[in-house]
């Protein structure tokens, strides 16, 4: 996002600036696409396939490799083409154009989000026919939140909000709303996978509840043994 904001302001326009400038935004941008690719597949194995089936050794090694690896291809070839793909163009944006933009840029952007889109769908498959078997366990109130709110982190987790985004030339409407849901897809991930986590909740009301005792200059070293055990044992 950084590389990008610089490279839309037009700071650095001159011919060499812009080009790393815009190599950077290429490989940054499809470095995105492959980790929310990695998302897509994670989710599956955690909610589709059996648990403990698809265990993978050095998952998040291989993982690495892949999301920062597979850029460099498309990258490495545009530059080992023609580096002037990206040079400023006449508005002074760095980043390939015509042809390059296409092959190295879109039909990257679409194989990813295609794939997504169909892990998507085949989740929500699965979340709601588990559902119906626990249908006569819990509310059906509880059940229809869960799945809205497995959806929204879906939607958002593996990046559809693009889909907006790619059809933002064609609506305008599509366009306002990748705008809005492109730049809450970070905040939209804190609520669920820290204030919405009940751990990760845990986790930090503990931490601040250790560090309390520590700085204040008026509890005694019982005081603070006695909170530590209670913590300990809320814990447990």
């Amino acid at each position: 996002m950084l590389v990008f904001l610089i490279t839309a302001t037009g700071m650095l326009h001159t011919n060499t600036p812009c080009i790393i400038l815009g190599v950077l935004l290429h490989y940054s941008v499809l470095a995105s696409f492959c980790w929310m690719l990695v998302s897509a597949a994670l989710q599956f194995m955690r909610l589709v396939t059996i648990f403990g089936s698809q265990r993978i050794p050095h998952l998040l090694l291989k993982a690495c490799l892949f999301a920062w690896g597979a850029p460099l291809l498309p990258v490495t070839v545009l530059l080992s083409v023609d580096i002037q793909v990206y040079a400023p163009d006449e508005r002074g944006f760095c980043y390939p154009g015509g042809l390059a933009f296409y092959l190295a840029v879109l039909c990257p952007v679409l194989m990813i989000v295609t794939a997504n889109m169909i892990v998507f769908g085949m989740i929500l498959q699965h979340v709601c026919r588990g559902s119906a078997i626990k249908r006569h366990m819990q509310s059906e109130r509880k059940l229809t939140m869960r799945q809205v709110a497995t959806s929204v982190l879906l939607f958002f987790l593996l990046g559809l909000t693009w889909i907006f985004g790619l059809l933002a030339g064609f609506s305008t409407l599509c366009a306002y709303l990748f705008c809005i849901t492109a730049t809450l897809q970070g905040f939209v991930l804190f609520l669920f996978f820290v204030l919405g986590e009940k751990k990760s909740r845990h986790y930090w009301t503990r931490r601040s509840a250790i560090r309390k005792p520590n700085t204040s200059t008026s509890s005694t070293p019982a005081e603070r043994v006695a909170l530590r055990q209670r913590d300990e044992t809320t814990h447990l």
